[in-house]
């Protein structure tokens, strides 16, 4: 009698676990590394932004350290079509052109300030890989489930476009 009490429940819960385990509790999170060069050159500081292109799966960031960058499971990357955004920067002593903004260094990724130039010291952190690259990029990738190892970025060099006022 006691067995058939709980059988029933017994069943429902063995069905449950089985959907949970099968189904999964979201989509598969992925992980991305790879290699950044700007004009030959490895990008030696800097950050990458992956955005989804339809806008489902949301932002994924990391720094990119002597040319290379790691975006494991907690950048939140699942499968599917990215457009990228890289911004390299390097260390000047020219003095900063826009005092009063700040810049996302490899320390904090902030996508709408990247482009501003901040100072530490002496040394000024300068952008310098161009807009078709970042802010109007046309760079994408396609990520699958898993490891996606040796996604590298070999960026030629090309000349700003600047817009006369």
């Amino acid at each position: 009698m006691i067995l058939k009490i709980y059988a029933r429940p017994l069943q429902l819960l063995a069905s449950c676990l089985l959907i949970t385990i099968t189904v999964g509790c979201g989509p598969a999170s992925s992980t991305m590394s790879g290699s950044v060069k700007y004009a030959g050159q490895a990008v030696v500081d800097g950050n990458i932004i992956l955005q989804a292109i339809d806008r489902s799966g949301g932002v994924a960031k990391g720094k990119i350290v002597d040319g290379k960058y790691n975006l494991d499971e907690s950048a939140g990357l699942t499968a599917g079509e990215y457009r990228v955004q890289i911004h390299g920067y390097k260390k000047s002593t020219t003095p900063i052109a826009n005092p009063g903004e700040n810049i996302s260094t490899s320390e904090d990724v902030d996508v709408k300030n990247s482009g501003a130039t901040t100072s530490s010291g002496d040394l000024t952190l300068v952008p310098y890989i161009p807009s078709v690259y970042n802010q109007a990029t046309e760079l994408t990738t396609t990520i699958k489930a898993g490891a996606n190892d040796g996604v590298d970025f070999d960026l030629k060099a090309v000349a700003e476009k600047h817009i006369l006022r």
